[in-house]
């Protein structure tokens, strides 16, 4: 009793109880023998509880990061988010049209234009360097679940060895279950105890960690690029995760679906690589939609405003009037797009397009071709048509891709953003959806972290120390411990009446 009131605030700690066996009464033994130490423990509890630990730190660890990009890209009503820097774009071309001489109007166009390539690199940045933070924290919670497989591997030959001693083995029992509680906020565990005492451990995928010895986990470093992916097959440039060995074992990557792990895979081959998959799309189409390749040909002048970063090139960019580039070929153009060194060089394309200024046949043979004056037709094109959804010729742009995104071929990302709308209203809506994702991802991280506390709650309550319980069962032996003195005095009173009686 003096252990559990005095252990109550330690945690994992369970109530402990010493069986007692009444004894046959003969000339040499008699009263009452104790047993082992037993603990209160309840499994079917202790298992729901692994299951809430992981399923509440993997949509944390979600949460933790979503939530740090949320904060880059800042909210929707920003002005400078990258839908705000791509509508200042749109509105100094309606600037520039109203006076398409003004020089310091052409310059504003090319200033709007890299303030938007850059707010589209550090955004995309952003995600590649998570997406590489993301992998470091996945070798490293590897380390410490190799660590933990140690721990509860010793502690399981322990109980094993002490198993039918007077020792008994309930406190190794509560330091095991305590550590395999901290697997579980790592990976998804399942705690299988056999009658003699033992854990046979294994993720909910199947896959072993502990059977009498552990079955550790390996990795190998991996660089991550934009372009980077795991994939079983090997290729893609990320190692998996296998059983044993790093080069032999069993690969168990699509089997964490579990914990901080699991978490950390999720971001790294979905979450991650889709939203950066998104980005992209939406660059690649800024591109190719000044370039004039979104449509049939329908005569307007293009401009190679955005490029990749020779200053020249657009990935992606195919032979033929219109672009059916496949997402694949521009991935990661979102971190590299930049304005074309043409038009960093001479900023008056910006009122004409990539072939200058619009020119008339000469009167005669003898003389060079003459501009047109004013001529505005590039200029109508981008107010009206490259930020709208039609071409001049009014047919409509070539939509979005929003299917087979990303760098690996194998997994199909896909994204929910509408495709046949404005590029405005795709940046906004990229902006809007993945802020959406991190207010989701933390709101299903509160509720689960609340479930998780409460079963917490009802597991301690039920197994734990009761302070008020503590302190009933001691009064209850402390009447018992008077009641017996009195007995025994009573029997020591009639013993000595009896002697003087009978002397």
């Amino acid at each position: 009793m003096s252990q559990n009131t005095s252990n109550i605030q330690t945690p994992g700690y369970t109530r402990k109880f010493v069986t007692q066996e009444a004894q046959v009464h003969t000339p040499t033994t008699g009263g009452v023998r104790t047993g082992q130490v037993q603990r209160t423990f309840d499994q079917a509890l202790y298992r729901e509880l692994l299951q809430r630990e992981s399923q509440a730190a993997h949509l944390e660890t979600v949460s933790t990061t979503l939530s740090s990009i949320e904060k880059l890209q800042g909210s929707p009503e920003s002005q400078t988010s990258i839908s705000a820097r791509l509508a200042d774009l749109r509105d100094d071309f309606i600037g520039l049209a109203a006076k398409p001489e003004s020089v310091e109007l052409q310059a504003d166009v090319v200033n709007s234009a890299q303030i938007f390539a850059a707010s589209m690199n550090t955004v995309a940045n952003a995600i590649i360097d998570k997406r590489s933070e993301t992998q470091d924290a996945i070798v490293n919670t590897i380390d410490t679940v190799n660590g933990l497989l140690t721990d509860i591997a010793q502690l399981d030959r322990q109980i094993f060895q002490t198993q039918g001693t007077q020792q008994g083995t309930a406190d190794l029992q509560d330091r095991r279950d305590l550590k395999i509680r901290d697997l579980a906020k790592l990976v998804d565990v399942v705690a299988l105890e056999r009658a003699d005492g033992t854990m046979l451990l294994m993720t909910r995928g199947g896959a072993t960690l502990l059977d009498r010895v552990p079955n550790y986990l390996s990795t190998s470093p991996s660089r991550i690029a934009a372009s980077s992916y795991y994939d079983p097959s090997g290729a893609g440039g990320i190692a998996p995760i296998r059983l044993g060995d790093p080069n032999t074992g069993v690969d168990i990557t699509q089997d964490l679906r579990g914990g901080q792990l699991g978490g950390l895979l999720e971001l790294r081959d979905d979450i991650l690589p889709r939203m950066q998959a998104e980005l992209d799309e939406l660059a690649h189409m800024v591109a190719v939609r000044f370039k004039g390749k979104t449509a049939p040909d329908d005569g307007a002048p293009g401009l190679t405003l955005f490029t990749d970063t020779d200053g020249v090139s657009i990935p992606g960019d195919v032979s033929g009037s219109v672009d059916y580039a496949p997402p694949i070929l521009y991935v990661g153009f979102a971190s590299r797009i930049r304005v074309g060194q043409a038009v960093m060089e001479n900023a008056e394309l910006v009122r004409y397009g990539d072939g200058g200024a619009p020119k008339v046949p000469p009167a005669s043979g003898s003389s060079p071709p003459d501009p047109i004056a004013g001529s505005t037709i590039f200029l109508k094109n981008v107010v009206d048509h490259v930020f709208g959804t039609t071409t001049l010729g009014g047919s409509n742009h070539i939509a979005f891709n929003t299917q087979g995104l990303g760098a690996n071929p194998r997994r199909n990302l896909t994204s929910s953003i509408p495709a046949n709308v404005s590029l405005i209203d795709f940046a906004q809506s990229v902006l809007v959806k993945q802020s959406s994702e991190a207010g989701w991802a933390k709101a299903r991280a509160t509720e689960a972290t609340a479930m998780k506390e409460e079963l917490d709650f009802r597991y301690s309550d039920k197994t734990g120390v009761n302070l008020d319980e503590e302190v009933v069962m001691l009064t209850v032996l402390q009447r018992s411990y008077a009641a017996s003195s009195r007995v025994i005095t009573t029997v020591e009173q009639m013993y000595d009446s009896l002697f003087r009686i009978a002397g």
